[in-house]
């Protein structure tokens, strides 16, 4: 029996990756790597600080780890400010109508748990939610299941009891190692 629905934030709740990818592209430009935006969409789904292990090592950027995290995360900051949260067309009206009807809800979010915070908060819906789950809190983000793992604990719930509402593809390889069966939502920003 179906007990509780896990969502993704970026691009399920917020179309947020094309912010993601113009935040990252700028904070590159500053640093004179040749990076574009097939290089921010590889990393659909999975974690900023993923993105940014890996462009430090690709392209000899010079800089920690967690300054080019920090900057990413302030350039997407700024964004928001400028443009606002993109929400998702019908997600505020589900997001309800699934908690009336008595669902556990979750966030599970490849972003911080400060932005998921900011982001439910400035939507309104935060009181929907039984659990907040940040990929920060897990050793391994997507595509590893830990996440998911992680927001069934959290909540209480089997993955049998469970569905995962997911736009990326990371997102779906994640779910699905984690055993629980999951709703694919096709974002075109997202990704293949």
């Amino acid at each position: 029996m179906l007990k509780a629905i896990i969502f993704d934030m970026d691009g399920v709740i917020i179309n947020s990756e094309p912010s993601h990818a113009d935040a990252a592209l700028a904070v590159f430009k500053k640093y004179n790597a040749d990076v574009d935006i097939s290089y921010c969409k590889g990393f659909i789904g999975s974690s900023t600080k993923s993105m940014c292990e890996d462009a430090v090592k690709r392209f000899g950027i010079d800089s920690t780890v967690e300054e080019l995290l920090l900057e990413m995360n302030k350039a997407k900051k700024e964004i928001i400010l400028k443009q606002g949260y993109p929400v998702i067309d019908g997600i505020t009206e589900l997001i309800k109508r699934l908690y009336k009807a008595g669902y556990k809800l979750a966030v599970a979010s490849s972003s911080s748990a400060q932005e998921i915070e900011d982001t439910v908060k400035a939507l309104n819906i935060k009181k929907y939610f039984d659990k907040l789950v940040s990929s920060s809190n897990v050793k391994n983000p997507k595509p590893a299941p830990d996440i998911f793992e992680l927001a069934l604990s959290k909540l209480g719930v089997s993955a049998k009891e469970t569905i995962v509402i997911e736009d990326s593809e990371f997102g779906i390889e994640a779910a699905k190692t984690a055993g629980i069966a999951c709703a694919g939502y096709i974002n075109p920003d997202s990704g293949e």
